[in-house]
């Protein structure tokens, strides 16, 4: 296994154990699992810095009493640490959120400064402009990741 292989396999990997334990947690009722699972998320992504730690219990909190809306696609993400809840809604909803917002991804799709607010339109666009069809099913969501990988690591996508 070549690097760049072992590099994308443990990303997508990683996305699926991070969606499968809040799933989990959201199924099972299970606030804790739910915000030890953001806790996580937030420290190994390095997004943990963008909310004070006195602020943590009403993010995390925030996140919970929103998770139907997450999982409908209607929640807005974008105020207060957009980076941070953008990463909660596409793991929870990949097939509607379909890209991380992030430098990155913002950089690989030529969108550099694009606001948070207007962020789902600019991925919608991207979807349409290079995939021509909305990935929607569960069975979908590994392509999803894969897709947001490659732009995070600006690689072609297969």
């Amino acid at each position: 296994m070549s690097s760049e292989d072992f590099k994308r396999e443990f990303n997508i990997s990683v996305k699926i154990i991070y969606r499968k334990w809040l799933m989990e947690a959201i199924e099972h009722d299970a606030y804790e699992s739910f915000k030890d699972c953001v806790l996580n998320l937030g420290i190994e992504w390095h997004v943990i810095r963008t909310v004070k730690k006195v602020k943590r219990e009403d993010f995390y909190k925030n996140l919970w009493d929103n998770r139907k809306n997450i999982q409908n696609g209607t929640y807005n993400w974008w105020t207060g640490a957009p980076s941070y809840k953008s990463k909660v809604c596409f793991l929870i909803n990949p097939q509607y959120y379909k890209l991380i917002y992030d430098s990155k991804n913002r950089d690989a799709i030529n969108e550099e400064n694009c606001k948070p607010a207007n962020w789902q339109d600019v991925v919608d666009k991207y979807y349409e402009k290079y995939k021509k069809e909305f990935l929607k099913s569960e069975k979908d969501v590994l392509k999803i990741f894969e897709i947001d990988y490659y732009l995070w690591n600006k690689e072609k996508q297969s």
